[in-house]
């Protein structure tokens, strides 16, 4: 059996009423009420915090996410309207290679068929047998130009075609 209690029961139910002066009604307060202030609504503020900062996380890295789509996008449409260029080089020494007089040009040529990407190729004599070719490929509102220089060589066809250089301008 325990001899002595450490927690003396009588006071606490001896103060369990409040008494009252007047219309005031007075409380005695104990340690034990000053050190365990339950924190009341404390966790609902804390996840409103949290709620919200995971909130501004998410909407700043959507856009995040949203901006580096548009930088890829028109990463891609560069490219494509490098390429379309290139194309353009690349018909114009087809026709050169079978006829080495055309300087004709092509305007506004849609490669691939019905895609709205274009490429333009102008043809500059710089002295035969070398010839500068430009062409400008269009993409949406990229437009990239390539300018090549080649010679034409042989008697017949079809003719040999080298390429001294080729450039981005």
């Amino acid at each position: 059996m325990v001899d002595s209690i450490p927690y003396d029961i009588s006071w606490s139910v001896r103060f369990s009423t409040r008494p009252k002066i007047g219309n005031l009604e007075s409380k005695i307060y104990t340690s034990h009420d000053l050190c365990s202030k339950e924190p009341r609504g404390a966790a609902l503020v804390i996840a409103l915090i949290v709620m919200s900062m995971l909130s501004l996380l998410t909407v700043s890295s959507l856009e995040m996410l949203t901006l580096n789509i548009q930088i890829a996008n028109n990463h891609i449409h560069d490219l494509q309207a490098l390429y379309i260029a290139d194309a353009g080089i690349e018909d114009a020494i087809d026709r050169l290679r079978d006829n080495p007089s055309w300087d004709a040009g092509l305007s506004d040529v849609e490669f691939p068929v019905s895609s709205g990407n274009t490429y333009t190729v102008t043809i500059g004599n710089s002295g035969y047998p070398s010839i500068v070719i430009t062409s400008a490929g269009t993409v949406s509102n990229f437009q990239r130009s390539l300018e090549a220089q080649v010679e034409i060589t042989g008697s017949s066809l079809p003719y040999l075609i080298t390429i001294t250089y080729w450039k981005e301008t």
